[in-house]
């Protein structure tokens, strides 16, 4: 069961490292620069920021998951702390995904937000992925 853990965090490595390369082209097709030049300076520096730092923090989720799927596996509380927080993320972005966006931009319903759901609860049962029993409580 771990091998195939550790393939799969792997996979969702290279599926966040991907996301964040395709910013590029999805900027292109939702015309970003056009769109941006219309905002005051600073809206626009905000968003040119905001949208750096989502590749960055998806490529800094994506690598560890790539090149040492361990981290995230064995029980430590390091790892207990990361897996735990990445689930936060997720589970917080999928909220958002289904209860916040607008129907209009396709993200309520359909097959999308029921994937992305089976992706983010299959991994929840696994014995590598829960806390320590000490799990946060003060060390020392």
């Amino acid at each position: 069961m771990s091998e195939t853990l550790s393939v799969l965090v792997r996979v969702a490595g290279m599926i966040l490292i991907l996301l964040a390369a395709l910013h590029l082209p999805i900027g292109r097709h939702l015309k970003w620069r056009e769109e941006s030049a219309r905002l005051s300076p600073a809206n626009a520096a905000i968003f040119h920021v905001h949208t750096f730092f989502i590749c960055f923090v998806l490529v800094m989720m994506g690598l560890p998951c790539l090149l040492e799927p361990s981290v995230l596996l064995e029980k430590s509380h390091a790892g207990a702390w990361l897996a735990w927080s990445f689930s936060a993320f997720w589970t917080t972005r999928l909220f958002v995904q289904w209860f916040v966006l607008p129907k209009s931009f396709g993200a309520a319903g359909g097959w999308k937000p029921l994937c992305t759901s089976a992706f983010q609860f299959s991994g929840w049962g696994c014995p590598h992925c829960s806390p320590p029993a000490d799990f946060g409580r003060r060390v020392g």
